[in-house]
């Protein structure tokens, strides 16, 4: 999966490994800064934060409609001269409880310089239930014939 914020003059590119997850997996990627002008820029901070999100209170446009669960700060004041770049590895390992991706909201991945949270560039993130309890929830169908309607994160 990739996705890319623009903030003049530079690019942020992200890059994962993979579409879904499961709870309890590890997320890997990598976050590329491309200095598109045409002097040395410095760079405070570039940060990838992992957050949950409700999906109607991020299109409300509220002024902060994210959880925070983790946090990486990749590099502080960096100099990116013009036309060069610079790559980062990271990895999230989400916890076996971590919500899950249902029609209320999901985890996000929120990338870009200082202000990641607020102007920065954003992936949704599709987590499905750990596999134990996938196969729990397979066995009452098959078994019992219960029918599943849907899956949310938590009683609400």
């Amino acid at each position: 999966m990739r996705s890319t914020f623009f903030q003049q003059p530079l690019q942020y590119q992200i890059e994962i490994d993979g579409e879904n997850w499961d709870q309890g997996e590890k997320i890997k990627g990598n976050l590329i800064i491309h200095n598109m002008g045409g002097h040395t820029v410095e760079v405070k901070a570039s940060k990838v934060i992992l957050a949950y999100g409700l999906k109607k209170t991020i299109k409300e446009g509220n002024e902060s409609p994210w959880e925070v669960i983790e946090k990486k700060v990749l590099a502080k004041k960096i100099l990116i001269p013009a036309g060069g770049e610079q790559s980062y590895d990271w990895i999230f390992q989400l916890a076996t409880d971590c919500p899950i991706t249902d029609k209320h909201g999901g985890l996000y991945l929120l990338f870009g310089g200082e202000d990641a949270l607020s102007e920065g560039g954003r992936l949704d993130l599709q987590i499905r239930l750990h596999p134990i309890l996938q196969n729990f929830l397979q066995t009452f169908t098959t078994q019992f014939f219960f029918m599943e309607k849907y899956q949310k994160r938590k009683s609400e």
